[in-house]
């Protein structure tokens, strides 16, 4: 039995355990168990150590509800969620683990460093499956990547990962070649150099594939951008080569001096760096339009860069009538815009496209389908029309309130100042547009453009084609919204 001076002691160190506890520990329910943070942590941090982190991180999350202020409680919960998030991206739960990030994060705010080793664990997996050649899985883990960096805006990791993730379409585009597939070859190429511009290897893969298909100009212009980069002193090999095509093209009867660019490019305002991105660019452009639509302009389209006036996106043209262009030339702003950018490259293809169609079929190529095809060629999604877009443009089938081909006119849009009908209107154009194009695919489209660009006018055209009037198209297209 205890003695009373015992009893007494006792009862002064259960006084003092009251006072000491944290507050929430003991401020309970009568009905609710007690939870004891200390006994967590102990516990969390065993299970850490045997390798269960998910099981770690429960255990720390009930401790820090009870005690959020414990410093080393937190840091255990941090700890064990940066642990947990990179155990879940090696079992491929990449939505989790960065989930599990940004918990930890939200702990320590500072420790940004924790997101960008996570952004370097999926680049280092895509550069893994790159090396054995699994492109699939490669392009997957560098989205992964890509995402931590869009969500924490690590600019220092972007660098390191935009090279990988073009290495990975060079070896894609490597592979296409391999399968004698050009078109998809030059595409890969054509978005390993969007994301780094100064992947050498892309520009050397390129350049023969324009050279054997006699585009000695474009050949050569690949071949430069890389001395460019490298410095002609480091590269003479490419001196050679870039001498050897100049030969091979003067033999065949055509000198690089009279290849036409099909363009003619003013800056005003700009250095020469940002002229030779910009020509570059434009280059290119003009490059995989040729490509998908399988037509260049008639005559060469006269294109001005203001760097004094601002950019013109792409998704404010859907507000816009598109009646300044007459299929000569054109003029985009670039005040304060990185050339290199997807706004302003998105912004070039859109004039450039939309210009080249008047410039085939001058102004009897319908509105419709200039715009619509322009807003097309700017992205690779499928669907061009969001969803809110296409829910506006259903309410007004249902209401008869669509304007329909036969309005849809460069005349009947040239002095509208009626914005949510300018609106309407070029959204219309976006799905005739989409919805022809699912007709006659990419092959279609093209035999489509060179008919009228030889001469024939562009509804007998598309009746030859598809052996439907725009009128068809457009019932057709109305019953599938």
């Amino acid at each position: 039995m205890p003695t009373r001076k015992s009893s007494s002691y006792y009862w002064v160190i259960f006084c003092l355990s009251m006072v000491l506890t944290p507050p929430g520990w003991t401020q309970r329910r009568p009905d609710e168990p007690q939870v004891d943070p200390n006994q967590l942590n102990a516990e969390g941090v065993a299970a850490t150590e045997k390798g269960r982190y998910e099981a770690a991180v429960k255990l720390f999350h009930q401790a820090y509800l009870v005690e959020p202020d414990q410093e080393k409680l937190v840091y255990n919960y941090f700890t064990s969620l940066v642990n947990y998030s990179i155990f879940l991206a090696e079992e491929g739960k990449a939505s989790a683990a960065i989930e599990a990030c940004s918990q930890a994060i939200s702990l320590f705010p500072r420790e940004i460093i924790v997101a960008s080793n996570l952004a370097i664990f999926f680049n280092n997996e895509a550069v893994k499956f790159l090396e054995n050649g699994d492109l699939p899985r490669a392009i997957q883990s560098i989205e992964n990547s890509q995402e931590v960096v869009r969500r924490f805006q690590l600019l220092q990791a972007a660098d390191t990962i935009n090279r990988t993730h073009a290495r990975i379409y060079l070896m894609q585009g490597r592979g296409w070649f391999k399968k004698e597939n050009v078109k998809n070859a030059l595409e890969s190429y054509d978005r390993c150099l969007r994301i780094n511009p100064r992947e050498i290897e892309a520009y050397v893969d390129r350049s023969r594939i324009y050279w054997e298909q006699g585009a000695f100009k474009d050949a050569i212009t690949d071949l430069e951008e890389v001395l460019r980069i490298r410095g002609q002193g480091n590269s003479p090999n490419i001196l050679a080569l870039i001498n050897r095509i100049k030969l091979e093209a003067q033999a065949a009867g055509q000198p690089i001096s009279d290849q036409s660019e099909f363009f003619v490019l003013e800056m005003r305002g700009g250095d020469q760096t940002t002229e030779s991105k910009i020509r570059r660019l434009l280059r290119d452009t003009r490059l995989k339009i040729a490509r998908t639509l399988q037509v260049n302009p008639k005559s060469e389209i006269h294109v001005t860069i203001d760097m004094n006036q601002p950019l013109v996106r792409v998704a404010e043209w859907v507000n816009i009538p598109a009646v300044e262009f007459y299929g000569e030339s054109f003029e985009v702003g670039a005040s304060g815009v990185d050339p290199e950018s997807r706004d302003f490259r998105e912004a070039l293809t859109y004039n450039y496209v939309l210009t080249l169609l008047v410039n085939l079929g001058g102004r009897e190529m319908p509105y419709w389908f200039a715009v619509g095809l322009a807003h097309r060629m700017t992205s690779d999604l499928e669907s061009h029309l969001s969803i809110r877009d296409q829910e506006s443009l259903l309410a007004a089938s249902e209401n008869n309130l669509l304007l329909g081909t036969n309005r849809l006119s460069w005349s009947n849009l040239e002095n509208m100042d009626d914005t949510q009908t300018l609106r309407q209107a070029n959204l219309e154009s976006i799905g005739l547009v989409d919805h022809l194009a699912g007709i006659l695919r990419e092959e279609g489209m093209g035999t489509l453009l060179k008919a009228v660009r030889d001469g024939l006018r562009f509804e007998d055209a598309l009746v030859d084609i598809t052996n439907m009037t725009p009128e068809q198209v457009e019932e057709e297209w109305q019953n599938s919204l």
